[in-house]
């Protein structure tokens, strides 16, 4: 039997996820903000990133801004994840 994916699961505001306007557009997104070494491990960076169904936010690009939980981050980069049914957005602070 074949696997049925159900992904807007992952995405509940009550569990995991966090509000994100683009725009006219809301989704319900998974803000990552893990620390990273930089500069060969003399510094550390917050990466921030915005995992979403691919259908929500359809056309964002490089240099948009979303508003995610009151906080306005700048799009860096727009990438599909694994089968393309996510997508990641790599932001930074505004």
């Amino acid at each position: 039997m074949p696997f049925a994916e159900v992904i807007s699961t992952f995405f509940n505001a009550d569990e995991f996820a966090s509000q994100a306007t683009w725009g006219a557009f809301t989704a319900n997104v998974i803000l990552d903000t893990p620390t990273e070494d930089v500069l060969g491990g003399r510094a550390q960076s917050i990466e921030y990133e915005a995992m979403l169904p691919s259908a929500q936010f359809p056309g964002i690009k490089r240099g948009d801004t979303v508003v995610i939980a009151s906080t306005t981050y700048a799009v860096r980069e727009v990438k599909l994840l694994d089968d393309g049914a996510i997508k990641s957005l790599s932001l930074s602070k505004s």
